[in-house]
């Protein structure tokens, strides 16, 4: 804790400069317990910006007077909060009074737990001590099979990890293209356990998103008990024996194993889509995937084609132009992209220093990144059955919205009609993912840089070649083109009772899942990142990561104090919960006609992105239990759950 021993004024100055004023009247609520902080005089203003204004709409008058209240009790003598915790009935007024608008009541059970408060915050534990504990397999060293992992060390649960990487980091393992970060702020994109107080940017590139993870891992323990280098190829249903048969390989070759639980989690990012094209043995130079990229690609002074518009697309291009002889970028449909000037901020040591020693900072900045890049948006992604301009946008906001980045896009490319022309969707805002302006608008006008939106017909020796038989030379041709985001666990051949594999079950692009976890005939299997559970109108994978892990923790536990041998998905359930998210998504924008998403399959089926609040998944994760499963005891034939 702070106190003027530790830290002098001028480090204290220095820190309480950079303040959120937000965040430090709500610090000042807890340091003192004085009401006054909660007083009108002293509410900040409502801002909905992605990165509000740190000034919270106070008079500077008003600013120095609370930064000098922090400033005299972080040079005092007083090393603990007056309130840590202010019960959930103020600590639901706290909220509302934070944001400038009122906050739903059924937030404050979720938000408390991230604060670390109430009993639920508290991890689960096995109590029994002679009950058997099941053998866990999980796949995957992501970001979600890391925290399940810790999860279950906690609750004093047997497991082991399989990552066919040769370290731990998943996605931000994988992923390393020039450019390649996080559009989440990192203080949000970060387990609610385990902050990090020395982020240098507040959108961090993949390798501090890398070396979280690592040290996570390291810090916790964990790689004693996670063996990189392993795929896992196939897993088995033994009914006989209630196990899962694994089948593994590594360098050394095929070897099997037993468990009674299996965890996927290898996430909706790991598998690259990489289209073919006609001709492309011809090509004499060189073909990367932004997902697999070369350590030692040196592109200086080279001609590089991309191929693909989407995020990686965006991070990568304004990264590498300036390096480049000429640059082709072949573009299938455009992209809405918004301007976010803290991008590419630095976080200072002094900023920092907040993060660390003031109390209650990290958590409440925490807090309002949630709800901006959070649930704050869905509400606007419905469909207004009586608006007037359907096809180009959904209501009023998303109308709004639309014009807003828009009036962006055409101030960027100011006497650049042909570009203007090939970069403005025509599809409502938000049906494809949003993206960061990441300097894409003012890398498209450099003379060397070419938009090419004629679709491509084939590779040729020298070059991409379109279906108007343009030629465009290039050394290396780039693939940025996604992500498989469909078949998801069912890449592993995993077969469930009655011979019945994943992918049989998964069929036609057509993934699901209870809760986008567990799946009929199928006992004993937990599915991390699974269908719908894709974050389309905003939030974090850590945060997922999180609740996912702590639900599946807590079914395990449950398993173990009831002397439960499986848990089979009851299929009535799965099939109403897909029901319900198909009835959702038919209002929201990503079942919009005009829209091309990787979002909904062929056959319309909306699969990726959850329909749900992130409070409403939450609740049901925490609320749900035993009863949704058919359950067998150790000892006798099986029991259907109450």
């Amino acid at each position: 804790m702070a106190s003027s021993v530790q830290h002098s004024a001028h480090t204290v100055d220095k820190a309480l400069h950079t303040a959120d004023l937000r965040v430090l009247v709500a610090c000042l609520y807890h340091l003192t317990g004085d009401e006054k902080w909660l007083s009108d005089e002293m509410r900040p203003q409502r801002d909905v910006r992605l990165v509000a204004d740190p000034m919270a709409g106070f008079s500077q008058e008003t600013a120095d007077f609370i930064k000098n209240a922090a400033r005299d009790w972080l040079l005092s003598d007083t090393s603990e909060p007056a309130i840590t915790d202010p019960g959930p009935d103020t600590f639901g007024k706290m909220m509302s009074f934070f944001l400038g608008e009122e906050v739903p009541p059924e937030y404050v059970p979720m938000i408390r737990k991230d604060f670390g408060y109430s009993p639920e915050a508290a991890p689960r534990k096995i109590t029994s001590t002679t009950n058997r504990r099941p053998r866990i397999a999980i796949i995957g060293a992501g970001a979600s099979g890391l925290c399940l992992a810790h999860q279950f060390d906690i609750a004093g649960l047997d497991w082991h990890l399989y990552e066919k990487n040769d370290d731990v980091g998943g996605t931000w393992h994988e992923n390393r293209y020039p450019g390649c970060g996080v559009d989440t702020p990192n203080h949000f994109y970060c387990y609610s356990f385990s902050p990090n107080p020395d982020w240098t940017h507040f959108f961090s590139g993949s390798s501090e998103l890398l070396n979280y993870l690592e040290r996570f891992a390291d810090d916790n323990n964990l790689r004693d008990r996670v063996t990189c280098g392993t795929r896992v190829q196939s897993a088995t249903w033994d009914d006989l024996n209630n196990v899962w048969d694994i089948e593994l390989f590594d360098e050394s070759g095929s070897r099997h194993d037993t468990v009674d639980i299996l965890v996927s989690a290898p996430g909706h990012f790991h598998q690259p889509v990489t289209p073919t094209f006609d001709g492309q043995d011809s090509f004499a130079g060189q073909i990367v995937h932004t997902a697999k990229w070369p350590t030692d690609l040196d592109l200086s002074g080279k001609k590089v084609a991309v191929i693909g518009t989407g995020a990686s697309s965006m991070q990568l291009v304004p990264t590498i132009a300036n390096d480049l002889a000429a640059l082709t970028i072949f573009q299938r449909t455009p992209q809405w992209a918004r301007n976010v000037p803290e991008y590419h901020l630095a976080v200072d040591e002094h900023a920092s220093w907040l993060f660390r020693y003031l109390p209650m900072y990290s958590q409440w900045y925490r807090f309002a990144q949630l709800w901006r890049y959070g649930d704050g948006l869905l509400r606007f992604l419905k469909v207004d059955p009586e608006w007037e301009h359907p096809d180009r946008s959904l209501n009023r906001i998303n109308e709004r919205h639309r014009n807003e980045i828009v009036s962006y896009i055409t101030e960027k490319l100011e006497g650049r009609p042909d570009l203007l022309d090939k970069c403005i969707p025509s599809y409502p805002p938000f049906g494809k993912r949003i993206l960061i302006d990441n300097g894409w608008f003012d890398t498209l006008c450099q003379q060397h840089v070419t938009l090419v939106t004629d679709p491509i017909d084939q590779f040729c020796e020298t070059g991409v070649q379109t279906n108007e038989g343009e030629v465009f030379e290039a050394d290396v041709i780039i693939l940025a083109t996604g992500f498989d985001v469909t078949t998801l666990a069912s890449r592993i051949d995993i077969t469930g009772k009655n011979g019945v594999t994943l992918a049989d079950d998964w069929a036609n692009e057509n993934p699901r899942a209870l809760l986008g976890i567990n799946v009929p005939n199928f006992p004993n299997l937990f599915i991390m990142y699974g269908p719908n559970t894709n974050m389309g109108h905003g939030g974090s994978g850590m945060w997922l990561a999180e609740t996912q892990s702590n639900y599946i923790t807590q079914r395990i536990c449950d398993m173990v104090e009831n002397n439960v041998a499986t848990v089979e998905c009851i299929s009535e359930l799965r099939d109403e919960y897909t029901d319900r998210i198909d009835e959702l998504h038919a209002d929201l924008i990503w079942a919009h006609p005009g829209t091309p998403t990787y979002y909904r399959t062929a056959a319309g089926k909306v699969r990726s992105p959850m329909p749900f609040r992130l409070v409403d998944y939450w609740t049901m994760t925490n609320e749900r239990g035993l009863e949704d499963f058919i359950t067998t005891p150790h000892s006798t034939s099986s029991t259907t759950g109450s």
